[in-house]
């Protein structure tokens, strides 16, 4: 564990780790030479932690006021790098109009090698026995957090491995007496029960589940231990892995950069900024950028704050920040009690005015015992069944102003399933099938009421079927409908409609089970819903909601906004909206869609290349089936509908 031998393998690592970050970005293809990376990355990440822990515990016992300043000379380094490298992907994320903070989608470390250092200092300073094992608890609870709050494992099934090196650092000369003396079963024993706990997180079945992710955690400590083993006999010496190793933070957050900047899309979704194509050109880009551009921020954060402030800028920028550190704190705490306070009011006013707008504005049909929420407009000889995204909260409001707009030649019918807006929630299960047999419910009875309203007359044939109108992910629901029940459908208009074909090349993973994809599905919502509560119940939510406002300004709406807000507070992130979501790339799979009924009138309309591409491929007769590229902006179904209500009526004045 000596400095020089720790900076070679440390420098070793690091390239690894860029190997499996270009793993991860490459396809799942049994060509791929880089393929055994992908799944071990976090493995060499450990080794950082453990060497870390390792080299703080060996400087507190071995310098005198090691604690005094310790936070400030730690984690300014630190930052200076962080927001360096993180300007540099902040302009890249600007050029495809997605700014972030963090903007790295692989900062994550920085935060969490901060995090353990402030728990180092806590444990260390305060606590005066035993702090090792206090240290460890609290990386253990951090790690039980992380679960609870459904974060992806890569957050926290390495960071054990600081706690095991500050236990290795206390013990070392033991450890190393008693290994020295029988170190050939010690290192077989260490490597065999790693190879054993690789074999199982490598088995793609078992991933996403508890059992994969603790052995991952131990696994991180045997593969720290059959390092560190090896080193007792093995020396390495390169000048090259020498050289990286005194550099290692800033190539982690230089090159992620390059992986982004070259890939087939740009943090997973956006359009690519320099596509390479080739995996040797792409990995050797990321190389060949990474190390000079690395050394340069090393040389920039080592002499620039002592340029400006002088040897002692720790101590200033220490100071400074712990007065920050406190104002912000203070402000956060005052301005959440009043927006919790004021917001929770406000909810309590608009419980009247929900009910007034439900008898006013809302029909319902009884499903199964449960009522499913419609609005219903216009008189038209055609109906339009409008099926709103599975993130919208109430399609019944936001969509009104759309729905109202094509009233003026149709009946217009929009939904809100179980658990959105005013419909009632269900224990159901969240699954394509069922949901579409509760629309084929909803369907049913109102063609029922239609007949009945008719009198003798009876249902002509233009009532027995209807235009159905999908809106992003509930084109999965428009697909299986248009399977099940092909005669009720007499046309298909979609808005940037999500199909099975997109929902397998964008969003499923092919390595997943039907089990995985939900689970990994499941918890991206759970993970969005926690957040949702938090600003809830703090009362930030009501800063986001100004947004909406202004949406709805220049609409109907906005002289309901209040009902607006309360639903977008109340049913953001319900049950059955995960559970919904967390079942569409299993739906997908088991659906087949590839390419439109010949017979059948289409209208496709996107704001994404990437979409308009794949409806192309849908199409069956060009004489009655239409793909539309629209405007790039976001929120046009609510604040510009006459965009869309034109095409639809163009579309069908023509067919």
């Amino acid at each position: 564990m000596g400095l020089s031998q720790t900076k070679n393998i440390l420098g070793l690592f690091s390239l690894l780790i860029i190997l499996h970050h270009i793993a991860l970005k490459m396809p799942a293809h049994p060509a791929n030479i880089l393929l055994p990376f992908k799944s071990i990355g976090y493995l060499f990440v450990s080794y950082f932690f453990f060497c870390s822990g390792y080299g703080l515990y060996k400087s507190f016992i071995s310098k005198t006021n090691y604690l005094e300043g310790f936070l400030s000379k730690h984690i300014i380094p630190i930052a200076i790098s962080f927001f360096i490298t993180d300007l540099l992907f902040q302009f890249a994320r600007l050029s495809r109009g997605e700014p972030g903070f963090p903007a790295s989608t692989y900062s994550w470390f920085i935060f969490v090698i901060v995090a353990l250092y402030c728990a180092f200092y806590f444990c260390f300073k305060h606590i005066k026995k035993s702090p090792e094992i206090v240290l460890l608890c609290l990386t253990l609870l951090y790690c039980l957090l992380c679960r609870l709050l459904y974060a992806e494992t890569y957050l926290y099934n390495s960071i054990i491995a600081f706690p095991i090196g500050i236990f290795f650092a206390k013990y070392d000369e033991k450890i190393c007496s008693l290994t020295k003396k029988h170190w050939l079963p010690v290192f077989l024993i260490t490597t065999i029960i790693l190879a054993l706990l690789l074999i199982i997180c490598l088995d793609e079945k078992r991933h996403y589940t508890d059992f994969h992710t603790i052995t991952q955690i131990i696994s991180t400590i045997f593969f720290c231990l059959t390092i560190t083993f090896l080193s007792m006999k093995v020396k390495f010496e390169n000048k090259v892995f020498s050289f990286l190793g005194g550099m290692t933070l800033e190539i982690y957050l230089v090159h992620v950069l390059f992986v982004e900047i070259f890939a087939a899309k740009f943090i997973g979704y956006l359009e690519p900024i320099f596509y390479i194509k080739n995996p040797i050109l792409y990995s050797a880009a990321i190389f060949i950028l990474t190390i000079p551009l690395a050394y340069g921020i090393k040389l920039l954060r080592a002499k620039l704050p002592q340029f400006i402030i002088g040897k002692s800028y720790t101590q200033y920028i220490g100071k400074f920040l712990k007065r920050l550190l406190k104002i912000i704190i203070i402000l956060f705490v005052l301005a959440a009690g009043y927006f919790s306070i004021t917001s929770h009011i406000k909810t309590k006013k608009s419980a009247e005015s929900i009910k007034k707008y439900s008898d006013d504005f809302i029909s319902y049909t009884n499903i199964d015992g449960k009522n499913m929420a419609s609005y219903i407009t216009g008189e038209g000889e055609d109906t339009i069944l409008i099926l709103g995204d599975l993130e919208d909260p109430s399609p019944t409001l936001s969509l009104r102003p759309l729905a109202d707009h094509l009233a003026e030649n149709y009946k217009v019918i929009v939904i809100d399933y179980f658990g959105q807006g005013f419909s009632d929630n269900t224990k159901e299960e969240r699954t394509v099938e069922n949901i579409i047999s509760e629309l084929h419910s909803f369907v049913t009875q109102n063609k029922l009421a239609d007949k009945e309203n008719k009198g003798d007359k009876g249902v002509s044939e233009s009532d027995s079927s209807f235009i159905l109108m999908s809106i992003a992910a509930s084109g999965l629901y428009a697909a299986s409908y248009l399977n099940n029940y092909p005669e009720e459908v007499k046309a298909l208009i979609g808005f940037d409609m999500i199909t099975p074909a997109l929902i397998s090349e964008y969003y499923d993973n092919a390595d997943f089970t039907e089990k995985q994809s939900y689970l990994v599905a499941k918890m991206y919502e759970n993970q969005k819903r926690l957040l949702h509560k938090f600003m809830s119940i703090s009362g930030f939510i009501r800063m986001e909601l100004v947004m909406y406002e202004q949406l709805f300004a220049t609409d109907v709406m906005s002289n309901y906004f209040d009902v607006v807000e309360e639903k977008l507070i109340a049913r953001r992130y319900g049950k059955e909206e995960i559970e919904s979501e967390a079942n569409l790339c299993r739906g997908a799979r088991n659906m087949d869609f590839a390419r439109l009924p010949s017979k059948l009138p289409v209208l496709l309309m996107t704001r994404q290349k990437e979409m308009l591409d794949s409806y192309t491929k849908m199409i069956t007769a060009s004489s009655i089936q239409s793909c539309v590229k629209m405007t790039n902006e976001n929120y046009q179904l609510i604040y510009r509908p006459l965009s869309i209500v034109t095409q639809i009526n163009d579309f069908f004045a023509n067919n």
